[in-house]
């Protein structure tokens, strides 16, 4: 097992799978948002980015790193 620091916030990109995904991991928490018709435009991926991080509060500045697929 991975012991993440507390403060630790990541933002996860999916994009290579037949559906786009994208996952906040802020403090321990985990929240995610997908694209139910199996889209993975940019426009759409970005959207969910933009909800996701308003939802949980979290600032740009505020990840310590960004993840994504590449596939």
């Amino acid at each position: 097992m991975i012991q993440v620091p507390k403060d630790f916030t990541c933002l996860a990109i999916e994009t290579a799978a037949s559906h786009g995904s994208v996952a906040l991991c802020q403090g321990g928490v985990v929240a995610t948002a997908g694209l139910d018709d199996g889209a993975t435009s940019s426009r759409q991926i970005f959207g969910l980015i933009e909800r996701l991080m308003q939802e949980s509060g979290c600032r740009l500045e505020q990840l310590d790193c960004i993840a994504y697929g590449c596939g």
